[in-house]
């Protein structure tokens, strides 16, 4: 049934879904309707705000671009190739491989997001290679399905942040309080829903196998 199901919701999603730069784009045109015949702002007035707003992004992205920077760096290292390769080599079916995938990727996810991007794209790869017809589309799934425990892990923004001492904006989250890991990351509480997380997610990546391999994965395969 879940095959099926997934079957036909990949099928509806790669006819229909748009790129996601377009909903980027329809947003904006409908802040800027919003602002100007709801709101009464200039149009004018609203093209600084945009402007100005943007590079107030740039301290931000360029954080998030030495995170993926790094997180590929560590996992493009040796000894991380090694280990990749060492658990491609137990990989040897469509079922292992999910749940393999799926696996590793949540562990990793949980220790950084994004090395855990990253790792999980690579295995990925790897296994794709070396299994014969296995889904890839499914096995990129499994990959980045992990990233569902980050937010629980070591690299969570909202527990990192809370536990250090702030101001302004920040520490309105918790009253000016600092609320150590070992209430949020670390507490039982948080561990239950992670395992929860890590045993499930490889079962239902594994219950939609067998669905027919698509041209994509004979491509990869061959570069």
């Amino acid at each position: 049934m879940l095959t099926i199901l997934g079957s036909f919701l990949s099928k509806l999603v790669s006819k229909y879904m748009p790129d996601s730069f377009i909903f980027v784009v329809l947003l904006t045109f409908l802040m800027l309707f919003l602002s100007i015949f709801v709101m009464g702002q200039p149009l004018v007035t609203m093209t600084n705000y945009w402007g100005d707003g943007l590079w107030t992004l740039l301290p931000f992205a360029m954080q998030m671009v030495l995170v993926l920077a790094t997180g590929c760096a560590l996992a493009a290292s040796k000894p991380v190739q090694k280990i990749l390769q060492y658990i491609v080599g137990f990989v040897h079916t469509e079922g292992q491989a999910i749940i393999v995938t799926t696996i590793v990727s949540s562990l990793v996810c949980w220790v950084h997001w994004a090395v855990g991007l990253v790792i999980g794209a690579i295995i990925a790869k790897e296994i794709a290679k070396k299994v014969e017809g296995v889904n890839y589309g499914l096995l990129v799934a499994s990959a980045y399905i992990g990233f569902l425990v980050w937010h629980a892990g070591l690299s969570g923004s909202i527990p990192l942040i809370i536990a250090t001492p702030t101001t302004g904006d920040l520490a309105a989250l918790t009253d000016g309080k600092i609320i150590p890991l070992s209430e949020t990351i670390f507490s039982y509480k948080n561990y239950i829903p992670v395992l929860i997380l890590i045993f499930t997610l490889p079962i239902l990546n594994w219950s939609m196998r067998g669905i027919k391999s698509t041209a994509k994965v004979a491509k990869i395969k061959s570069e």
